[in-house]
């Protein structure tokens, strides 16, 4: 039975990919790059035997947006080590198997934003996955002399879960410079401290120096939080409202966008109007 008279309202996650190059910069080299993983057909080990890969892309504009959508295939790679006969318990041969045929296909929808640079994904699947489908892929594609960064859109949850805590008495940050899309003046500030030294990726450690924890107030660490919701990740060990210890990981709490609409190319196009919305400069 067809649904397109139905409304219906899927919910995607978001991911930022930021080229670091002297050679090209804009949506023509975001979009250079999603193709170049498309036509390479490459396969990317995400977790165990499982593996990514592009199954179908596409281009289109959508009211003068240059976007790329398509299929994102999980699959399970057969391994070529021996087999277990469960009849007779003894190690065997596996059967022959076409080489280019692989199990388990799942297909989840993607829609890719060159001027935003921003991949939104089907969030019935993990994005530590698809983050690392696309850390590997966009790596084997791009130039030696090019560097790249590939960040979870992370929600406020696992942040405000930070700032009303009690107490902090540990917190770490993961985290590289924007492509200039912060609102806040602090945050890019920070950001901008962080590109002019030339700093691909920050790790830095915050330990508390009495039995107060950190100060929650402080500016540099509010602008830390803010900078890792787009463009990294902390890890806090915090005394939370119940006096319960615990370590909150920011990229436990991914953003979700939610699109609207009866039919996929409607839907396509609500999400693509929101995540420019949300993340246009």
């Amino acid at each position: 039975m067809s649904n397109q008279g139905r409304i219906r309202k899927p919910g995607y996650h978001v991911i930022s990919i930021k080229l670091r190059s002297n050679n090209r910069s804009g949506p023509t080299a975001y979009t250079d790059i999603l193709k170049l993983i498309n036509e390479k057909r490459i396969i990317v080990p995400t977790r165990g035997d499982e593996a990514m890969i592009f199954r179908t892309q596409f281009q289109t504009e959508i009211e003068n947006v240059d976007v790329l959508y398509g299929s994102l295939a999980k699959f399970t790679r057969i391994s070529k080590d021996k087999w277990i006969d469960m009849d007779r318990l003894e190690a065997v041969d596996g059967p022959e198997i076409p080489s280019n045929l692989f199990p388990n296909l799942r297909d989840f929808n993607y829609v890719f934003v060159p001027s935003i640079h921003r991949f939104a994904f089907a969030r019935s699947i993990s994005p530590s996955m698809v983050k690392k489908f696309l850390t590997t892929a966009v790596k084997e594609v791009i130039g030696t002399d090019e560097q790249h960064e590939v960040d979870i859109q992370l929600s406020r949850d696992g942040i405000e879960m930070i700032r009303t805590a009690q107490k902090i008495m540990r917190i770490s940050f993961e985290l590289s410079y924007s492509n200039n899309d912060l609102t806040s003046d602090f945050t890019a500030l920070l950001d901008s401290e962080y590109r002019n030294m030339n700093a691909g990726k920050v790790f830095t450690n915050f330990d508390q120096g009495g039995p107060d924890g950190l100060n929650l107030e402080n500016k540099t660490l509010k602008g830390l939080l803010d900078l890792s919701q787009n463009n990294g990740t902390a890890v806090a060990r915090i005394l939370d409202s119940d006096n319960h210890v615990r370590k909150v990981k920011t990229e436990d709490y991914p953003e979700t966008v939610t699109a609207e609409g009866k039919t996929d190319e409607v839907i396509r196009s609500s999400l693509v109007h929101r995540l420019i919305a949300k993340f246009g400069v």
